[in-house]
């Protein structure tokens, strides 16, 4: 498989590191995300992750290609799903992409899934909706679907921007005859300086209710799913407030939390359950894992 990584471009090969916001994140402290310079390329040519990280990959040169659906025997087997990804750090953190195609992989009775993905450190979907290699990915792809995952506070601290880079998206997702899915990212950590912010809501809670109205009316409006993401992360966090979801910044996915969310994509994805897939992940336990099966499974089939 092969995943592009250039200036505004990320198609990653391998389990990487995906976006933040303000405040450890990808657009600068106890400030709401409003200026392009977020995705802005150095000298380089390079775009940074505000983390401090870059996403690195292969040259511009290179094409999306199928994999192949022969199987020894000769038959054609099912044609993998080709999911893209269009997002920002909290995507490429961990490999989200690539860790999808892993339980896809281990799931026997499942479907094959190719996963690639577009990840920008602090993109909203706007910057994405500007840049012409994005544009152009949706269309020449041959995708199932294509998710769209915003800068990590955007859809509360600028919703009119959010709105309308989603629906630009959608736009084009749907001139290319393709299934538009929204990723309902998660709130920030508990006691996070940007709870001071009025547009947050002041805890937690109240920013994720937000979060989960945008990406609902984004989907809603384009006529395609939201992935509930932060709801599942929410309930993971009530319920096993021993696992941890959140990277050192109490913003960025640990593990454990990637893991989550490529469960509940897992189950939108392929409408499959969870129960076929065991095991854990390096640095997870096998009770932790299958208790973010469980809750996974859980926000996607209530």
């Amino acid at each position: 498989m092969i995943r592009r990584t250039a200036a505004c471009m990320v198609l990653l090969v391998a389990f990487t590191a995906c976006s933040g916001g303000p405040s450890g994140g990808d657009d600068g402290v106890g400030e709401a995300p409003d200026a392009a310079e977020d995705v802005a390329p150095d000298d380089s040519g390079e775009v940074d992750d505000e983390d401090g990280g870059e996403a690195d990959g292969a040259s511009d040169g290179e094409s999306i290609t199928d994999d192949a659906t022969t199987t020894d025997e000769g038959v054609d087997a099912p044609a993998p799903l080709r999911v893209l990804f269009i997002g920002n750090s909290y995507t490429y953190q961990n490999d989200l992409p690539g860790r999808v195609e892993l339980l896809a992989a281990s799931d026997a009775a499942g479907p094959v899934i190719d996963a690639e993905s577009i990840a920008i450190g602090g993109a909203r979907l706007m910057d994405h909706l500007a840049t012409a290699t994005t544009v152009a990915a949706i269309h020449d792809g041959g995708w199932d679907f294509v998710v769209l995952q915003g800068q990590s506070v955007e859809p509360v601290a600028d919703p009119a921007g959010f709105a309308y880079g989603a629906a630009g998206l959608a736009t084009e997702i749907a001139a290319a005859g393709v299934e538009a899915l929204f990723f309902e990212t998660w709130a920030r950590r508990a006691g996070d300086a940007l709870y001071a912010e009025s547009w947050s809501g002041g805890t937690p809670a109240a920013m994720q209710a937000g979060l989960r109205q945008g990406y609902q009316d984004a989907a809603d409006a384009a006529g395609g799913r939201m992935v509930p993401v932060g709801d599942a992360w929410e309930r993971t966090l009530a319920d096993h407030p021993s696992i941890v979801l959140f990277d050192a910044d109490g913003s960025h996915p640990s593990a454990a939390g990637t893991y989550l969310a490529a469960c509940v994509f897992y189950s939108v994805l392929t409408g499959r359950r969870l129960t076929a897939i065991g095991g854990a992940p390096a640095g997870l336990s096998e009770p932790d894992a299958a208790a973010l099966r469980a809750v996974a499974e859980g926000a996607v089939f209530p």
